[in-house]
């Protein structure tokens, strides 16, 4: 009889937030068929590596379509190639070649190809799933958006507005700028 013991975390996922930005950059990709209960289809398997710590990888499994889910969401690989190629994540991809990882927006040419050290920002939720040996838990991620640099937040600018209208949305306001506009067309010009 064989002793059997639960699978080892490779990451710790305590570290990471549900649906929080994390910048990560492609350390590995390769193929496998899933298993016979959801079709033995071949798909792209990803490891992401995390920007701020190389060693720390979530893996993502990812079908080879580039249509829509039948609830209506754009499929991951189509969101992962948009957010690689920084364009909106439903926008219409040709063709994905599963053999040099290229794609195409207008069915010509190659618009870019999936290679290791390309970057996106991803956003998921750690979730639990019952399996033989226990419960198993993964970073699944939802969301693939392009790794541009994303803008501060605004700092507030000062006090917030009062109900009274500044003078110079008053009449008397709207006046004075339009003497002063009157004023500036009857003057002689300076040269």
């Amino acid at each position: 009889m064989a002793r059997i013991t639960p699978p080892t975390q490779q990451t710790d996922l305590s570290e990471l937030k549900d649906h929080e930005p994390y910048r990560v950059f492609i350390k590995k990709t390769d193929f496998e068929a899933s298993s016979a209960e959801y079709g033995g289809e071949q798909r792209l398997v990803i490891d992401w590596a995390f920007t701020d710590d190389p060693d720390f990888t979530v893996r993502d499994w990812v079908s080879l379509r580039l249509g829509r889910q039948q609830s209506g969401q754009v499929s991951k690989l189509r969101m992962i190639l948009n957010a690689v190629a920084r364009k909106p994540k439903a926008e219409d991809i040709a063709w994905f070649d599963d053999e040099d990882l290229t794609w195409s927006y207008d069915g010509e040419h190659v618009a870019c190809k999936l290679t290791e050290g390309l970057e996106v920002i991803i956003r998921g939720e750690v979730v639990e799933k019952p399996t033989d040996n226990g419960p198993k838990r993964r970073f699944k991620i939802n969301v693939y958006s392009p790794a541009v640099d994303e803008e501060p937040k605004p700092a507030r600018r000062g006090p917030r507005p009062t109900s009274a209208a500044p003078e110079e949305f008053t009449a008397e306001g709207a006046r004075a700028r339009g003497n002063a506009a009157k004023k500036a067309d009857d003057e002689e010009p300076p040269f």
